[in-house]
């Protein structure tokens, strides 16, 4: 099968490349300067898995990098990207012209918002609660609900302080919490 779905061979290529920064920025928490700075030499893939650990920045205001990890899905889809685009080394995520084909200038942070809210569009979602910061956020909620301990989740997401996972997973906190609780046993 073709990834991602939905993306025949005749997709086009804007449609590739607006998925592929979907799927790795959820695997990545990342957040939109981190994913508009990913490079190819960046990436290691895994061809016995189908993965792939890309180095990135610990935090904001630091070089020093951590590996992390993309899972099947986010691969396929960046694979895809970069092979119909032609891309093999610099940045990963760029602007496309009108033509269709793919620039060197890299995409903006401003653009990879852009480009969420216009997925949540064809989606059918609210892309008014759509924000560049809704993939590391959005990733840190699956986690929660996935009963993934906060280190790791702090890890993944490269946070320094549980505070951070706390506030980001807090309406999901409340709907487990004690009065939820509460509620639930005495109906």
């Amino acid at each position: 099968m073709k990834w991602p779905p939905g993306l025949g061979d005749d997709a086009r290529l804007k449609d590739l490349r607006d998925v592929a920064p979907l799927l790795v920025g959820k695997d990545l928490l990342a957040r939109a300067s981190a994913l508009v700075s990913l490079t190819v030499d960046a990436m290691n893939f895994d061809a016995e898995d189908g993965t792939a650990h890309i180095a990135l920045r610990r935090r904001k205001t630091t070089t020093e990098t951590q590996a992390c990890l993309l899972g099947p899905d986010a691969v396929a889809a960046l694979r895809r990207w970069l092979e119909e685009a032609g891309i093999a080394s610099g940045t990963i995520f760029r602007s496309i012209t009108k033509g269709g084909r793919p620039k060197e200038t890299p995409l903006t942070t401003r653009d990879v918002s852009r480009i969420l809210k216009m997925l949540a569009i064809r989606a059918r979602l609210d892309a008014s609660r759509i924000s560049s910061h809704s993939l590391r956020v959005g990733t840190a909620v699956d986690c929660v609900a996935a009963n993934i301990d906060a280190a790791s989740i702090m890890q993944a997401g490269r946070w320094t302080s549980v505070r951070m996972v706390a506030r980001h997973t807090s309406k999901l906190a409340a709907k487990r919490g004690a009065i939820a609780r509460l509620h639930k046993l005495t109906g």
